[in-house]
């Protein structure tokens, strides 16, 4: 399990050990064996669903763009951002090599959380599978 243990100033904590950290799994406790540093730059996804379930009740999907876009507007400047848009299959990524400021009109411009396609009565083309993209099998996810 990865965790990221700072301060209250946002600082990464070191020197940290097993006896530090205390877990449970379904009520039961769990032994935690190793404690290892790692990188000091977080790296964020930001998944946003974009199906259509997001538009019962109309004011879901304003929400979970302003939601989106305070999370990027606002992550330490440290951090590394990336966004991932779902219906069902991803429909988009943009890369922890994009800006912030990109990331934040892209989350601007998805205005409908329903593909053209499906829109005008056509079928939406397929998408590869999320395993297959590079960028989620170096980063963790947070949602």
């Amino acid at each position: 399990m990865v965790v990221s243990v700072r301060d209250r100033d946002g600082q990464p904590l070191h020197g940290l050990n097993p006896a530090n950290f205390h877990g449970s799994m379904h009520g039961r406790p769990v032994r935690i064996s190793s404690v290892e540093a790692g990188p000091a730059v977080r790296r964020i996804v930001v998944l946003l669903d974009s199906s259509g379930s997001m538009t019962v009740p109309a004011e879901k999907w304003r929400l979970a763009r302003l939601l989106a876009g305070d999370i990027v507007a606002h992550a330490s400047a440290s951090s590394q951002l990336a966004l991932v848009t779902f219906s069902g299959e991803i429909r988009g990524i943009e890369g922890f090599s994009v800006g912030r400021s990109a990331l934040l009109n892209k989350i601007r411009k998805i205005d409908d959380p329903q593909p053209q396609a499906a829109r005008r009565g056509s079928p939406t083309p397929s998408r590869k599978p999320w395993t297959s993209y590079p960028l989620l099998n170096r980063a963790s996810l947070f949602v």
